[in-house]
């Protein structure tokens, strides 16, 4: 048996949590899974951590990962209008950095699995792509 690696691009969002101060909430709208940290930067690491997991999982038990439910319309909105209206950099190292109250991040995950194929499709070796934007504190409140 051969083995192929699956490559899987996600939105996530990042912002404070609400209800427990210091706590940053990291969520990947294509898989809706969740996960949190002290800072924006730990919380997609451990959301990194959490979809390699979930997708292998899937994977491994004959599942597609694309299959799984998606965050709801509402998540899909906030990050349209942080797209929209937010401030674009490249490169994460605002997330490693206290942001400014009220601060929102959006950006992409890569992320990759391995799965046992009869005939492997071609690997492209696609890197892991990260974009992020940040939203407005004034705008942030609009949403």
């Amino acid at each position: 048996m051969k083995h192929g690696t699956r490559h899987y691009q996600v939105w996530v969002l990042l912002y404070p949590a609400t209800d427990l101060p210091g706590t940053w909430i990291a969520h990947s709208l294509h898989f809706d899974v969740v996960s949190t940290g002290p800072t924006p930067h730990s919380a997609l690491g451990n959301l990194h951590a959490a979809l390699k997991m979930v997708i292998q999982d899937d994977l491994d038990h004959g599942l597609d990962p694309a299959d799984r439910p998606q965050a709801p319309e509402e998540d899909w909105k906030r990050l349209l209008a942080m797209l929209q209206h937010g401030e674009w950099s490249i490169g994460h190292d605002d997330l490693k950095q206290p942001p400014d109250p009220g601060t929102q991040f959006a950006t992409q995950l890569g992320v990759r699995a391995t799965e046992d194929f009869p005939d492997p499709p071609k690997n492209e070796n696609i890197p892991p792509m990260l974009y992020r934007s940040r939203l407005r504190p004034s705008l942030a409140q609009s949403i």
